[in-house]
């Protein structure tokens, strides 16, 4: 006996089709930092800057001392500045490296150099597309 498998085919799809759910799908791109680490570095050394002259001028304000109320705000821009430079360094250092050649990563797509890392056979894996949600 030779059924027709093509009506049984579209009753299953048709079934299946009602049963799923429907799918939706929205984009939100939230961005919290700046993408470029030259930006990101300036901005912070800028700011640790201005909060040093901003501490240094309260300190200057409120103490009477011998010293010159000019080397005490000058020192604490100076350390201010510093300090930023430091914490905007540290800061771009600390972002996730890329671990393959073509990334594409909530929508975006990144061409950047694969990092070779150790495989579990003793030689070396690169990856050369890589998918994140």
């Amino acid at each position: 006996m030779n059924r027709p498998v093509g009506p049984l085919a579209l009753v299953l799809v048709l079934l299946l089709a009602l049963w799923c759910p429907i799918a939706s799908a929205s984009v939100n791109v939230e961005r919290t930092g700046s993408e470029n680490p030259v930006k990101e570095v300036a901005s912070s050394t800028i700011w640790g800057g201005v909060a040093g002259a901003t501490i240094g001028l309260a300190v200057a304000l409120m103490t009477s001392s011998t010293h010159s109320d000019g080397d005490i705000v000058r020192y604490s821009f100076a350390a201010g500045t510093l300090l930023g430079f430091g914490f905007g360094v540290m800061h771009v250092m600390s972002r996730p490296q890329p671990t393959a050649m073509l990334e594409l990563k909530d929508g975006v797509t990144a061409l950047s150099l694969p990092t070779p890392a150790p495989a579990a056979n003793g030689g070396v894996a690169v990856r050369l597309v890589a998918v994140r949600f």
